[in-house]
């Protein structure tokens, strides 16, 4: 007698014979399938806000809100999926920013905008704070009145402000930033005070024009942010007591580097002490080796403050790369010090992310809570 079983998708079945025992185990659907069909979902709840926005509009205006708005919507699944946070759809407070982004989409022709309002409505979802939430629904509704030049001035604020280098080599890690602005673009600063007033309005900055603040000199700020690049460092001679101190005292074998803007002494490699904190962190050492190795650090290498002496050698090797040079000559002439608000942090940090990679950049919120 021949038998013959089907199972379903999704199924498995176990068959003994003799006596015939058949079991069919209905199995969950697989991840990728979940992924699927909760993007699937995803994509009906946008089509029905985006209809609902869409129909607010004339007629003759609906045809290009529903195209403009139909390319937000599939840039804001992509970031969703890829964070896992589809979900966060079907929440009703965030339909209701969901609807102010699409109205946004709906009033820009600039496609840029369209990544920049996914990028915020990701952000959102990965936060409870109101605070921070604030911030982002604010930079949602000012995206698209906000200016091409003015958007690149506050992504180069965050980036030049907030991000600094964090590789250990001096030469590695100027290049790696400048290579971040070149991808970010500079082709288009804006200049002078008008934009400052574009930014103010918008509620993106507040403008210090009583002259009892400036912004300090790009290439005197930017020295200040990573003095393990231009700290006095350790004379050749001293290097292998310096190293031995280190491991005698803190059980901690670091090897100095030749100190790229100090010829004839050597240096820790890295670019702050923060760095060197994080780096003590992994077991077996101790608190108390941990505490002596950045004491030494500190008295031994000066790593903790950046040396006089060096800073002109660190300027010359900023000016010499061509992205960094263009940068730190557009910031030197803002005539007025902004003071960006959470809501332009947002933005320019969201608009960062479009073009370099976040990863190892503490999240928006750090930045919104401070």
């Amino acid at each position: 007698m021949t038998q013959s079983q089907k199972a379903g998708s999704g199924s498995s079945q176990v068959q003994v014979h003799g006596d015939v025992i058949n079991q069919t185990f209905q199995l969950g659907p697989t991840k990728q399938e979940m992924e699927v069909a909760l993007r699937e979902e995803g994509d009906r709840i946008l089509d029905t806000i985006r209809k609902e926005v869409a129909a607010t509009y004339v007629a003759e205006g609906q045809v290009v809100a529903q195209s403009r708005i139909g390319l937000f919507d599939q840039k804001l699944l992509d970031v969703l999926a890829h964070e896992g946070t589809l979900d966060a759809l079907k929440d009703p407070a965030f339909q209701v920013l969901l609807k102010r982004a699409q109205i946004g989409a709906a009033s820009t022709e600039r496609e840029a905008d369209y990544d920049l309002l996914a990028n915020l409505l990701g952000e959102r979802t990965r936060d409870g704070d109101r605070r921070a939430r604030a911030s982002i629904a604010r930079a949602v509704d000012v995206v698209d009145s906000l200016d091409d030049a003015a958007l690149q001035g506050l992504t180069l604020l965050f980036y030049l402000w907030d991000l600094q280098p964090g590789q250990g080599d001096i030469e590695t890690g100027l290049d790696f930033y400048s290579r971040g602005l070149g991808k970010i673009g500079f082709d288009i600063l804006p200049m002078g005070e008008g934009w400052l007033d574009h930014i103010d309005i918008l509620g993106l900055a507040r403008i210090e024009r009583t002259g009892s603040q400036t912004l300090k000199n790009f290439q005197e700020k930017f020295a200040a942010a990573v003095p393990g690049y231009t700290c006095r460092g350790v004379a050749e001679d001293q290097a292998l007591n310096v190293e031995k101190k280190f491991l005698d005292e803190a059980g901690v074998e670091f090897k100095l580097v030749p100190h790229y803007l100090k010829p004839g002494y050597l240096r820790l490699p890295y670019a702050r002490i923060e760095s060197l904190k994080a780096n003590l962190e992994s077991p077996p050492l101790s608190s108390k080796q941990q505490q002596r190795a950045v004491e030494i650090a500190i008295s031994d290498t000066g790593i903790d403050q950046h040396d006089p002496d060096v800073v002109p050698r660190f300027v010359e090797a900023v000016d010499a790369r061509p992205e960094l040079a263009a940068c730190a000559a557009w910031w030197n002439q803002i005539p007025y010090p902004p003071i960006r608000t959470s809501a332009g942090t947002a933005v320019g940090y969201s608009n960062a992310a479009r073009f370099i990679s976040m990863a190892g950049v503490p999240p928006l919120h750090e930045y919104l809570l401070r």
